[in-house]
């Protein structure tokens, strides 16, 4: 049986009250103990609700973006040992019920950093305005990195610890999921995907992004400097 024992799981999460205890229930459903919630300036009851679940919680006083509380808990995750750390959104749109299988990959075919992609199969029930927008951000993803991978922008991911201390996240906002692989193709790290499912809400679809935003990602990318939001 695999061991999972070192394995952190990281769960950036604003206002997320009504989703995460889905989120938290699946991981506790599948025995993966280490859970660490990164609760960004929520202003509803995201802590209490994840208390049950979990006592890894760090909380920021103001919010940093999708960015800075991927890397507050990348970074808490390396205080605390994990060997690899998944990085899953707390609104239910991925399945936690794959983070297993995509540490598997992770440590099977010896990456550095795996991908959950919800388009290396045919998507089903993703809106085709979603279709359209990772397109562009996967054209943007290969024109910054050099790297093409078929979902740039997912949030969800599995990363050893070495790829992580190496390449910490810059970015707050969602350009870091663009400077994670910009980090990666330049230190020749190996990077891999993994099928993915995902499940849209109209509250989900109101929090992801436009055409716009992955415009303004690229303009701010090439500036070089770190956007903060």
């Amino acid at each position: 049986m695999a061991d999972y024992s070192d394995v952190y799981i990281v769960i950036p999460a604003k206002n997320e009250a009504l989703r995460i205890e889905k989120v938290l229930k699946k991981i506790q459903k599948q025995k993966l103990p280490h859970v660490i919630v990164v609760d960004d300036a929520s202003t509803d009851n995201t802590i209490a609700i994840s208390r049950r679940y979990t006592h890894h919680i760090v909380k920021h006083r103001i919010n940093l973006g999708a960015g800075g509380a991927t890397r507050t808990g990348i970074e808490f995750a390396l205080l605390q040992g994990a060997k690899i750390i998944v990085t899953i959104d707390a609104d239910d749109q991925h399945d936690a019920g794959e983070i297993k299988a995509m540490v598997d990959m992770l440590r099977d075919e010896n990456h550095d950093l795996v991908v959950g992609s919800r388009f290396i199969e045919e998507p089903e029930g993703v809106p085709a305005q979603r279709i359209f927008y990772n397109r562009i951000g996967n054209v943007i993803s290969s024109f910054v990195t050099g790297i093409r991978v078929s979902d740039s922008q997912s949030g969800f991911r599995a990363m050893t610890a070495e790829f992580a201390q190496n390449n910490p996240i810059e970015w707050n906002g969602f350009e870091f999921c663009i400077e994670m692989l910009k980090k990666a193709a330049e230190g020749n790290y190996s990077v891999g995907e993994i099928p993915i499912t995902v499940k849209y809400t109209p509250e989900t679809l109101k929090k992801g992004q436009s055409i716009w935003m992955g415009f303004r990602m690229l303009a701010r990318m090439l500036m070089g400097s770190v956007y903060k939001s």
